[in-house]
């Protein structure tokens, strides 16, 4: 779906082994369409920009058991969000209205980073250019995530960024209110969620890891505006991987 109206709700859908996305991050850079990914919901861009901050409505009960592959060919000229479920989300029109809310939905499907590359001195500083990842939802601005699990472990390997900034959650990529910047009070939410998937970063020794800027949490990569509360998370950390200085 591009996206679920904001006061509608889309619930009880369970996507099977058989499903998979498959994101060429290079291909989406640069594009206003093609910002957010996902395998449910691709959702509304977090941003200022009326053409980007598009309200989204309720997900609930939605299980997800495919895998989501990401990788890049080539120096990435925009951010782009990806999640299982839901890529981003707006979560209002307006700072007074109630939040869209994803709730009670579950991902056991794998998400495989691979061959993911950025050349030295591509754009103006070198964290320039962000890739948001998370198990269950990209970036989500103003908006709720609430009861949710997300079990898929986390596979990075083969990549080699000399630029740009990978942001990778458990639950989440990107925590931040309504229209990502000072200006807005209706902020995100992450509660009560869990997350047992794991991180393995670099474990196939023929397949080194070098990042130059990069966060990987369990629950929210990024947090800039908003809450988290009552999470956990169970997963392990396996990382092996070296900096790579631009």
């Amino acid at each position: 779906f591009a996206n679920v109206e904001y006061g509608n709700t889309l619930s009880n859908i369970q996507l099977d082994e058989t499903c998979k996305l498959y994101i060429d991050a290079t291909a989406t850079s640069g594009t206003t369409i093609d910002r957010s990914w996902a395998l449910l919901v691709k959702g509304g861009h977090p941003y200022k920009e009326a053409a980007y901050n598009i309200a989204t409505g309720n997900i609930d009960n939605c299980i997800s058991y495919a895998q989501v592959e990401i990788t890049r060919t080539g120096d990435l000229k925009d951010q782009i969000n990806i999640g299982t479920l839901l890529g981003a989300a707006s979560g209002a029109n307006d700072d007074i209205s109630v939040p869209g809310k994803m709730s009670n939905c579950k991902n056991y499907g794998t998400i495989w980073i691979h061959d993911f590359n950025q050349g030295a001195g591509y754009g103006t500083t070198p964290y320039n250019y962000y890739t948001i990842v998370g198990g269950l939802a990209g970036e989500i601005g103003g908006y709720v995530v609430s009861n949710c699990e997300n079990h898929g472990n986390i596979v990075i390997e083969n990549c080699d960024m000399k630029t740009g900034t990978l942001y990778v959650g458990g639950l989440v990529g990107y925590n931040c209110n309504r229209v990502n910047s000072n200006t807005s009070n209706l902020m995100g939410d992450i509660n009560n969620c869990r997350n047992y998937g794991s991180f393995l970063v670099g474990q196939d020794e023929s397949k080194p890891v070098a990042l130059n800027n990069v966060g990987l949490a369990g629950i929210c990569a990024r947090f800039q505006w908003g809450g988290i509360s009552y999470c956990d998370n169970y997963g392990e950390f396996k990382i092996k991987a070296t900096q790579n200085d631009a």
